[in-house]
């Protein structure tokens, strides 16, 4: 089971490109305790869990490009699948979560390793209905740090009477809008929310990977208090 632990990363990120709420450890669940997980079956199972309407079938070359982005099933060294990206006239982009890249290849090159097999979603009104709740329920929240922010940086320069205070002033103030980043990305990523950079800094390589951080008990207060949690406290109301 091991080896296919990627494809709980490959889902998250076709489910976050699709703008499907979800947590990443009701995903990693519900996808490995199908009984035909790490089949084709457990991964449309798993979309169809999450609100896609989501079906696998062998399809032709001539429609795949229409189909994007999808998940479809390679074959070299070992099998294994991936997620299409982008296709053009002579180059293909796909994401390899095994590795966490994105790869591209010659046209030709991704046909010899395509098995036929695509797994494709389309969105439903309830799908919908759930991301336009969850974008209104955190909307507050993002208001709430503008405003902190403004009033620290109000605050700071008020205060800073000398050049040597108002230099300790911002690099106290750069410090914490580092760990307000920090948080962001925490939550982001915690709450399943999907933006290009967030996205590409959680995933940088397999070593380092904000899932780790948000699912280790080492950076939880007493194992109860998340360090996202913990960041909003002190980066916003310190």
């Amino acid at each position: 089971m091991q080896q296919n632990s990627y494809l709980t990363s490959l889902l998250s990120r076709y489910l976050k490109l699709m703008g499907v709420k979800f947590q990443e450890k009701e995903l990693e669940m519900v996808l490995q305790s199908a009984p035909t997980y790490p089949s084709v079956l457990s991964i449309v199972e798993s979309c169809n869990y999450f609100g896609l309407k989501t079906a696998a079938y062998r399809a032709d070359s001539s429609k795949l490009k229409a189909e994007i982005p999808a998940i479809v099933h390679f074959k070299d060294e070992t099998e294994k699948f991936v997620l299409l990206n982008k296709m053009s006239d002579d180059k293909v982009n796909y994401y390899d979560a095994t590795i966490y890249s994105n790869i591209e290849c010659s046209l030709n090159e991704f046909y010899n390793n395509w098995t036929g097999i695509i797994i494709i979603s389309k969105k439903n009104k309830n799908s919908v209905q759930n991301k336009k709740k969850f974008t209104t329920n955190i909307s507050p929240v993002w208001l709430l740090i503008a405003f902190s922010i403004c009033c620290t940086l109000f605050y700071g320069f008020e205060s800073a009477q000398s050049l040597t205070l108002l230099l300790y002033t911002i690099g106290l103030l750069t410090l914490k809008f580092i760990g307000l980043w920090l948080f962001i990305v925490l939550v982001r990523h915690e709450i399943g929310s999907t933006h290009s950079v967030f996205d590409e800094f959680c995933h940088k390589r397999e070593s380092f990977d904000c899932e780790n951080v948000t699912n280790s008990k080492d950076t939880q207060l007493f194992n109860l208090v998340p360090l996202a949690d913990l960041g909003c406290v002190y980066f916003v109301m310190a």
